[in-house]
């Protein structure tokens, strides 16, 4: 399975075994969350998890963007997809390669794969400033994402 930048999936329980953290979201034996994917320059993707309880994160956008100014909370993000609104949180973003990614998420037997271009623009600026933060020191996650995306890339 060729992975797409932009398209959602599940990932492999074995990503979890593999690196496990008590802090990493559910993963419900595969089946979900569903993760948006970005790809940066090193070749490693980075799967942003996905809410449908978008009224759960707009106080937390809110308070981020008094703080920050509108549309600078880096650490979530609401859109679309598939027509409905999603929260994407960023925050909890982690590092993987392809053979972790379990299956695509699909509408109709088709690979759904964001085409909204503004959307994917804002959501991979906010979330490559948030990797960005993490990398310098400047931001703590409750998971050591940099060190993950280290073992990944073998260094």
């Amino acid at each position: 399975m060729g992975v797409v930048e932009n398209g959602l999936y599940t990932v492999k329980d074995s990503y979890f075994e593999d690196f496990p953290n008590k802090y990493f979201m559910d993963n419900k034996k595969g089946n979900r969350p569903y993760f948006f994917t970005l790809l940066d320059s090193d070749g490693i993707y980075w799967m942003i998890p996905m809410s449908k309880q978008v009224d759960t994160y707009r106080p937390k956008i809110a308070k981020e963007e008094a703080k920050r100014g509108k549309g600078n909370c880096i650490f979530y993000h609401i859109g679309v997809i598939a027509g409905a609104e999603r929260a994407f949180s960023i925050g909890d973003s982690i590092p993987i390669t392809a053979d972790y990614i379990d299956s695509p998420y699909t509408i109709k037997e088709i690979h759904y794969v964001s085409r909204d271009q503004k959307m994917c623009r804002e959501l991979r600026s906010k979330a490559m400033r948030f990797l960005k933060l993490v990398e310098n020191g400047k931001i703590h996650t409750n998971v050591n994402i940099m060190a993950i995306k280290k073992k990944l890339l073998g260094r």
